[in-house]
């Protein structure tokens, strides 16, 4: 005849190592517990309005038990209570016994204001602004084809982050810039933006000797060719200075890399 509840059911704490469960541990809450060897324990997870489970454990002969299965399908955000409930293998079923943790599903929100996909990164040392949690610690990277550069920035009491990144070990041409930040509960926020790196200047030739003899006579004044190579599709500005005077024509470069501009002087 056994007709005495068991007594010494408990449930590890904190839940998780931390007593938070993020995104990322909610399909399978680590729960554990003692209790008396051979009992079985029956786990529930509650919010202020939903209960889930049971989630059954067995308490092995060393008087320890972790429910597999459990997750928090259901439940919403906030303050979670776990019960954990015994029997005995004589059917005699103990008091229950609670513990909290706190679950936070939701990934911080980071954004990047500059650069953008339309907006080329033409300095070095190169620099990435947005906006992330204030006091979030913000991992910013830069990355071309085969190379990347990080660095690592705290944001200000308004929510917004500066980081300065030397390209110098990068390639001009596309790259990627993604910035990541974890919040307490070990969720990740992440952004990306493509973009294009232009350190290098383009290289721009003008064709010499101008009309032929750098000389421009009474005719040539009325229409003189500049000539020369370029970047193409890039535009090219040229201007012609005498003492009092300037005179600018701009072209664009052909997609042979060439350029050809009639100059007027005044």
């Amino acid at each position: 005849l056994d007709i005495t509840a068991p007594t010494g059911t408990s449930i590890d704490t904190p839940i998780g190592g931390d007593g938070a469960i993020n995104a990322q541990e909610s399909s399978a809450v680590p729960i554990s517990g003692q209790g008396e060897p051979g009992s079985s324990v029956s786990v529930t997870l509650a919010d202020n309005t939903t209960i889930i489970g049971p989630f059954i454990a067995n308490v092995d002969t060393d008087g320890n038990w972790v429910a597999s299965g459990v997750n928090t399908t259901g439940l919403l955000d906030g303050s979670i209570t776990v019960t954990a409930t015994e029997t005995d293998p004589a059917g005699n079923t103990g008091n229950s016994t609670t513990a909290t943790f706190v679950l936070d599903t939701v990934a911080p929100v980071i954004t990047i204001s500059s650069p953008t996909s339309t907006d080329p990164v033409v300095n070095n040392p190169s620099t990435v602004t947005g906006t992330a949690p204030a006091g979030s610690t913000v991992t910013v990277s830069i990355s071309d084809q085969t190379q990347t550069v990080s660095a690592t920035v705290v944001t200000d009491p308004t929510g917004t982050y500066s980081a300065s990144l030397s390209t110098t070990d990068l390639e001009d041409g596309p790259i990627t810039v993604t910035v990541t930040t974890t919040d307490d509960a070990g969720n990740v926020g992440s952004s990306s933006v493509s973009s294009t790196l232009e350190i290098e200047a383009d290289v721009i030739t003008m064709n010499t000797p101008i009309a032929g003899d750098n000389i421009i006579n009474g005719n040539e004044q009325n229409g003189f060719t500049i000539s020369g190579t370029g970047t193409p599709g890039t535009t090219v500005t040229i201007s012609a200075t005498d003492d009092s005077t300037t005179v600018t024509e701009t072209a664009t470069v052909s997609s042979s890399g060439t350029y050809s501009v009639t100059m007027v002087s005044s």
